[in-house]
């Protein structure tokens, strides 16, 4: 009777009694190490939470090369149909997986596990919806690498594929002039970081145009690009840099207008000009402003409408003057500006503004450079905003306004690091 009893508990435990779709909806939400363990208890979770545990697939660093060799390992042993490849749909690769200028024994082996991703993508074993990857050197791309990403432009010929392309924080200075457009599968990049400026080195003239003409030629052919990131250089802050306002900029903004898919524009450091303002393609929901801009670029900001913008963070340090107090030598002799700027106490007003739908806005009020009534100017012509946010940024401007917080360039550009920092995560999270 007792045993009875104890197998009725048993069956009408809520969690083995838990629709199979509704089970495997909440495994999904685990984490790699829980699911490992749920595969222990029983058949039913082992059945239930394997497919789960393939589903993506993390390629280990170089560094942890012996996670690939423990890996051959059990493809030579059982094959690799014994596997759970099956039911990928997500590979994510780490920095250097594609690439190694020190090719080595563990280059060797990455060379042999992009054979069997080709392979299983090849005899339609592996059917893939995801890939994300970092850009690399590709002057030193191995074999098997460029193999495996010409298999996937021809897969994704016939089958639905999400490309997401990450930019590495070492990203060698003339990443851009030498990316590989050929070897990729661009109409499928639904997120896309673009490093630009990468390191303390000066361009020339020609070399600035000839970056933004790549930018503009890749944009065209990303044409189901969803979420974009132009990276600048965090290098170029608040210096005595030469920036240049060449005219193939009206190319980049009209290469950027045509991206009718785009929900998301992320823009950070110095693109080009500090008042070089990108007007957000109309189905553009999100728009993150990181930059070191100038008085001008806040004036182009407050005349664009930014129609469909629900959600807006700004983070705009300017960048106006050397070390020793003069003007930098991007001003030109026209630029008013730079003269007020010389004045610390100097205060700029926009007067009005022109956005008008955010329901998300976020700001830091200590930034030396803010326009005086940016935060007021929000806050009277978006009338649905989230309370409980902008309560975050009002309490943050009356701590600077009172003294509380301290006001310099260090605490302008430490500011930026984090909101790109922040940002940064919020963009690596999207499907």
């Amino acid at each position: 009777m007792e045993f009875e009893a104890k197998q009725a508990s048993r069956r009408l435990s809520p969690i083995e009694t838990t629709p199979p779709e509704v089970l495997s909806k909440i495994i999904s939400y685990l984490q790699k190490p829980d699911m490992n363990s749920l595969l222990r208890v029983s058949k039913s979770f082992y059945y239930a939470t394997y497919p789960h545990l393939w589903r993506t697939f993390d390629t280990p660093t170089w560094k942890r090369s012996t996670n690939i060799r423990k890996l051959l390992a059990l493809v030579k042993d059982r094959g690799v149909d014994a596997l759970g490849f099956n039911y990928t749909k997500n590979l994510s690769f780490s920095p250097w997986n594609l690439a190694d200028p020190y090719p080595n024994s563990e280059c060797t082996l990455f060379g042999q596990f992009f054979d069997i991703l080709s392979d299983l993508l090849t005899t339609g074993k592996m059917k893939l919806r995801r890939i994300e990857f970092y850009w690399e050197d590709y002057d030193f791309i191995t074999s098997e690498g460029s193999n495996f990403l010409q298999v996937v432009k021809e897969y994704s010929k016939s089958n639905p594929l999400s490309i997401k392309a990450y930019a590495d924080w070492k990203q060698e200075p003339y990443a851009i002039l030498y990316f590989p457009m050929e070897m990729f599968a661009l109409e499928c990049f639904t997120s896309f970081e673009i490093p630009l400026f990468c390191g303390d080195i000066e361009f020339e003239d020609y070399e600035i145009i000839e970056q933004i003409e790549m930018i503009v030629q890749l944009l065209q052919q990303t044409t189901s690009l969803k979420h974009l990131w132009l990276k600048g250089s965090q290098n170029y802050r608040d210096s005595d840099v030469r920036a240049v306002r060449p005219p193939e900029l009206e190319q980049l903004q009209t290469a950027i207008t045509n991206l009718t898919q785009l929900q998301s524009l992320t823009v950070s450091y110095l693109v080009f000009h500090p008042s070089f303002f990108i007007v957000p393609p109309k189905g553009v929901r999100e728009l993150n402003l990181l930059q070191v801009v100038s008085i001008e670029w806040w004036r182009k900001f407050a005349a664009c409408t930014l129609t469909n913008v629900t959600d807006l963070e700004v983070h705009a340090p300017h960048m106006g003057l050397e070390s020793n107090g003069e003007p930098s030598v991007w001003w030109g002799p026209d630029d008013a500006e730079a003269n007020e700027l010389k004045d610390e106490n100097y205060k700029f007003k926009l007067e009005e503004i022109a956005v008008r739908n955010l329901k998300r806005f976020y700001t830091s009020p200590r930034s030396f450079y803010c326009p005086e009534d940016f935060v007021d100017l929000i806050m009277k012509r978006n009338k649905d905003l989230d309370i409980k946010q902008l309560q975050e940024v009002l309490l943050d401007r009356e701590d600077w306004r009172s003294g509380t917080q301290s006001v310099s360039r260090e605490s302008d550009f430490g500011e930026l690091e984090f909101a790109v920092w922040r940002v940064q995560e919020r963009f690596m999270g999207r499907n």
